[in-house]
């Protein structure tokens, strides 16, 4: 028995303002935005969804010690997402029209060896506001 499946199309684009990852004074600051689209608007529009597109910006910064916590390996990631995306929705693209708000996306993590690291994520969820 076959399958279906809700496809969906990212494009994006990041461009490095300042720093070096792990060998700068600074981390590495960029910005970049990214249009996601899905393939089956009809599917999307028929569980409530009114759009079925959208665009983020980000502003992120990351940054590596070598001999970080512990003397592991550190990683630690924080962006800054200006969206307007229903990221409560099934689809990304809710049914709720919002304004666009700053959220904020954090990961750190953990190498204990080249191929296992521990670490965490957290995305804030837009605050939905009714009129």
């Amino acid at each position: 028995m076959g399958g279906s499946s809700i496809g969906r199309n990212v494009f994006g684009v990041k461009y490095r303002l300042i720093g070096d990852l792990i060998y700068d004074d600074f981390p590495v600051v960029s910005l970049g935005l990214q249009y996601k689209s899905l393939r089956d608007t009809e599917t999307a529009k028929a569980v409530g969804a009114n759009h079925t597109s959208g665009t983020d910006f980000y502003i992120s910064t990351a940054r590596v010690w070598l001999d970080g916590v512990a003397h592991l390996t550190t990683f630690a990631n924080v962006n800054l997402r200006y969206s307007n995306a229903n990221h409560l929705g099934i689809l990304s693209f809710g049914g709720d029209d919002q304004d666009r708000q700053w959220m904020l996306e954090l990961t750190a993590a953990l190498f204990i060896n080249p191929r296992l690291a521990i670490g965490f994520e957290h995305r804030q969820n837009p605050i939905i506001c009714r009129h």
